[in-house]
């Protein structure tokens, strides 16, 4: 599924998650692969994901960062303070 930077994720609190740290043990798991990412469950997640990163000043996130064992990621940014000399 691909979500264009231009299009705006709702970033209220209840969508941003704590990101796991090196250590923890569902970083070290097999994610599942997910085969629809229409199903709504799968949406809310990657919304979140796209909240996360964006909160968070990242520039790519995975599923297990934010606590899904899911084969996701995402990447991409209009900004990105710790990189301010790439372009989106």
């Amino acid at each position: 599924l691909f979500i264009p930077t231009k299009k705006r994720v709702m970033m209220t609190t209840n969508f941003i998650k704590p990101v796991l740290r090196m250590g923890e043990p569902l970083l070290f798991g097999r994610s599942e692969e997910v085969n629809n990412v229409k199903e709504a469950s799968v949406v809310q997640i990657i919304q979140e994901m796209i909240a996360t990163m964006r909160a968070t000043n990242g520039v790519g996130i995975a599923a297990p960062q934010i606590g899904y064992p899911l084969r996701i990621i995402a990447m991409g940014f209009d900004f990105a303070p710790r990189y301010p000399t790439e372009k989106p």
